[in-house]
């Protein structure tokens, strides 16, 4: 009796980019965004005229302002308005407040611009999924016909699949990356194996021993042991 031959399990076919259901937003016009470029280009504008000559050096000698400072700020002014002989006599209560009041204003158009962006970039998110699911099913429907030899699918595919290939890693010891990663896995039981670090150049003084304790913070600590 012949043996029947092992069937040969079938090539797996691409995965195939999973329908999406449509977004409950509407897609912004052309107008809108058009309108929104040009308010955001004007206000560029604007802005730099009081801000032309502060550079990256200037603002890092300024004092930077969070909740605490600013509620310094506040309490401060308070009580310089209560009590105004205790300003320094560069200072007027009329200059104290105006800059207090400007800080607030400021304060809360960042916070404006922030929850702007915030809302941008979620409709930024949603527009990019969209684009690259399209790219997906183009590339997965390519790729069936440069199968099939197609013309110009091949190509298309042959260029399309580069943007898919892995990245080929250097050959090289592994990275400070890699083994701090390797460390924490070493040390939470996710990994078997072990890590050795060693300091090569040791120094002897008084019939002692200075070991480097090299700590995650980047410190070294340095102790003392008996030579045996």
């Amino acid at each position: 009796m012949a043996k029947q031959k092992a069937a040969v399990p079938a090539r797996p076919m691409p995965k195939q980019p999973a329908p999406k259901r449509p977004s409950a937003n509407p897609a912004m016009p052309d107008e809108v965004i058009n309108e929104m470029e040009q308010s955001l280009h004007r206000m560029i504008i604007e802005l730099e005229k009081y801000a032309a000559h502060l550079r990256a050096l200037d603002r890092m000698r300024l004092n930077r302002v969070g909740i605490k400072r600013e509620g310094f700020i506040q309490r401060a002014f308070q009580y310089a308005e209560e009590s105004p002989v205790f300003l320094p006599h560069y200072l007027t209560p009329a200059q104290f407040g105006e800059n207090a009041r400007r800080f607030q204003r400021f304060r809360a158009l960042c916070d404006r611009c922030d929850q702007a962006r915030e809302i941008l970039l979620n409709i930024t998110v949603q527009t990019a999924d969209a684009a690259y699911t399209n790219a997906l099913g183009f590339y997965s429907s390519v790729r069936e016909a440069a199968k099939r030899r197609v013309d110009t699918a091949e190509t298309i595919h042959k260029d399309l699949e580069t943007f898919f290939e892995r990245k080929k890693t250097a050959t090289g010891g592994p990275t400070e990356k890699k083994l701090k990663r390797d460390e924490n896995a070493l040390l939470h039981g996710k990994r078997s194996g072990k890590i050795v670090i060693e300091n090569v150049k040791p120094k002897l003084s008084g019939g002692k021993r200075s070991v480097v304790d090299v700590q995650y913070n980047g410190e070294a600590a340095f102790r003392e042991t008996e030579n045996e």
